[in-house]
């Protein structure tokens, strides 16, 4: 009922074009959100709810996505996705593995588990079954919920200058013309992952122009927080932003929310 409100709020902001309203509507939401819908912590993976995505991790730089087919009395059975069913990543029935997952309040945790075995589900599914666990620890949560992307973007250096002086000092961002060719993982309106075949080192600044919102052409200046290395030789660049636009932020959390379906 109140993410209807919210929804209509934002319709008509929308309409008008209102940036700073949605702006504001979008902090409020986030403050009702954690006032009144934070719940308990989860203490076992009988507690999770259906349609919950968890993410596997064995190689530095690959993160498989398994989603809960089912929670049953036996266990959880995991869709397994190509990615790891054709990867030597795929953990060997009974062994321990580490899974991270979200609560549906928006809670990270991670849980340890074990595979109990692998067998094929309906629709030609491939499905991992683990135990049921409680040796769950939540982790600390993201200030921004993120949009899982993959999709082509375009980057490039950037400088950054100060001028004026005392309260009218600002900081103005020049990028290079020479852009390089990335690929945007995912974003939120606090950073992205970026994936390119340069090895570009942390700290350093840069302009990345891409469908931030999966949909139209944005832009943002960001710092390299830190830059892993994948298996496949490309590299991962961590993104934290330092300018983001009002009305980018706003596309984005539209986007998180479900608002601009």
């Amino acid at each position: 009922m109140l993410e209807d409100l919210f929804k209509a709020g934002y319709d008509t902001y929308n309409v008008d074009g209102n940036e700073e309203g949605k702006s504001y509507l979008f902090s409020l939401r986030k403050k009702i959100r954690r006032e009144f819908y934070q719940q308990s912590q989860i203490k076992n993976t009988k507690a999770i709810e259906s349609n919950t995505m968890f993410i596997f991790t064995q190689t530095q730089g690959y993160h498989h996505k398994l989603a809960l087919f089912e929670n049953s009395r036996d266990g959880l059975a995991l869709i397994v996705p190509d990615s790891l069913a054709n990867s030597p990543d795929k953990p060997a029935a009974l062994s321990k593995i580490n899974l991270v997952f979200e609560g549906s309040d928006g809670s990270p945790y991670t849980v340890e588990t074990r595979v109990v075995r692998y067998e094929n589900g309906k629709s030609g599914t491939h499905l991992m079954l683990v135990v049921h666990s409680d040796k769950i620890t939540p982790l600390q949560k993201r200030d921004s919920e993120r949009i899982d992307i993959n999709m082509p973007c375009k980057f490039s250096h950037s400088t950054a200058t100060t001028q004026g002086k005392g309260r009218k000092e600002v900081i103005v961002y020049e990028h290079s013309d020479k852009l390089h060719d990335g690929i945007l993982e995912d974003v939120s309106t606090g950073g992205c992952r970026l994936v390119t075949e340069l090895p570009i080192k942390p700290d350093q600044t840069i302009y990345i122009e891409g469908p931030m919102n999966m949909r139209d052409i944005d832009s943002a200046i960001g710092s390299i927080v830190r830059t892993t290395k994948r298996k496949d030789g490309k590299f991962i660049l961590h993104v934290r932003f330092l300018k983001i636009e009002m009305e980018v932020v706003n596309r984005i959390l539209a986007k998180t929310t479900g608002f601009d379906a």
